[in-house]
């Protein structure tokens, strides 16, 4: 116990549950916990509890819990690579824009380029940067800024940034507008570094500095504590990734209004839908059913709305009578197997 609340002022500002049980971790492999006194290294919870115990958590009420959160992740390293750009501040008050480019399976920090301005020209030196350190992927995944597209402007051809990540065979693809935590993960990689810079000591002026012999460059192996087991197989350009966590189903209701998902799942849509064609979208364990505009499933040429109308879109569980409307900032109930 005295040792978290020791950690919690020596690790900050990075002194969360996280970052407190990996140096507990450590210790633990260092002085052989498991032989000599028998402890085991706390859980996050039990961590949080001490921490509130001593009055050094903080709490926010309007923070949604962990238990809200929905993942999503590539299965393989380089199938996707999220780009995103953020401005700050150096410390003679000049204002800079920072490129990072992260993998989206390992999170690994592939490239990162610094520039005066957020312009298609940087964002091209920091995806090449990525392509020939890393590779390229099979999809590029960013904002809707004009450093990356130009598909909310009139009359505008593709952006320098477009036409490079095309041109090296991968698959440029862009956040919804306003939603930021589609490249959430990349953004949190933002705040991690502005953290980081913050707590750096002034540099000594210009001509003070002694050049360094032979110029350096950061590392990529992670750690042996936080290594991660190798992939068999890397994504890219001629092996993009397969969605293997979602189906789209077109059903018939029973007269009863019931709708069967193969042979074990099963749910109550509704005595108004009874008979009628219906779309269900399976996702992992939540079923999505949608009231279709038209009778018959899209042709082949007609791609499914990625984004239906939330007044159409319902989710539905055994245990209800009625569907009921979800709410997209909420996270979707899950659906009982019968």
């Amino acid at each position: 116990m005295a040792e978290i609340v020791r950690l919690r002022g020596q690790l900050a500002p990075d002194n969360g549950a996280d970052f407190i049980r990996d140096a507990l971790t450590t210790l633990a492999a260092e002085q052989n916990w498991a032989c000599t006194t028998g402890w085991r290294v706390p859980s996050r919870a039990t961590i949080n509890r001490i921490l509130s115990r001593h009055g050094l958590l903080e709490s926010n009420l309007r923070k949604r819990p962990r238990s809200s959160w929905r993942r999503f992740g590539y299965a393989r390293p380089r199938d996707c690579y999220q780009i995103d750009a953020t401005e700050t501040r150096l410390a003679d008050g000049t204002t800079v824009v920072i490129f990072d480019v992260l993998d989206d399976h390992s999170r690994m920090l592939v490239a990162s380029r610094a520039a005066r301005g957020e312009t298609s020209a940087a964002a091209v030196e920091a995806i090449t940067a990525a392509f020939t350190g890393h590779g390229v992927p099979g999809i590029v995944l960013s904002d809707n800024g004009g450093a990356f597209t130009a598909r909310h402007r009139d009359n505008a051809g593709p952006t320098r940034f477009e036409l490079a990540v095309t041109a090296a065979g991968a698959r440029l693809i862009h956040s919804s507008p306003y939603h930021p935590q589609t490249c959430g993960k990349v953004e949190r990689h933002h705040q991690t570094l502005k953290e980081w810079l913050a707590h750096q000591p002034a540099l000594p002026p210009w001509p003070s500095c002694r050049p360094c012999s032979t110029p350096t460059r950061p590392t990529t192996t992670p750690c042996a504590g936080t290594a991660l087991s190798p992939a068999a197989h890397h994504g890219g350009p001629h092996h993009p990734p397969a969605q293997t966590d979602a189906t789209v189903h077109y059903l018939t209701a029973d007269r009863r209004g019931v709708v069967q998902i193969g042979r074990k799942l099963r749910f109550r849509a509704g005595p108004e839908h009874a008979g009628n064609p219906i779309t269900v979208i399976r996702d992992l364990d939540r079923v999505l059913k949608r009231q279709p505009d038209r009778l018959h499933p899209p042709r082949p040429h007609q791609d499914l709305p990625r984004h239906p109308h939330p007044s159409r879109l319902t989710c539905v569980t055994t245990t209800e009578t009625k569907p009921r409307q979800i709410n997209r900032d909420k996270t979707h109930p899950e659906v009982g197997v019968t």
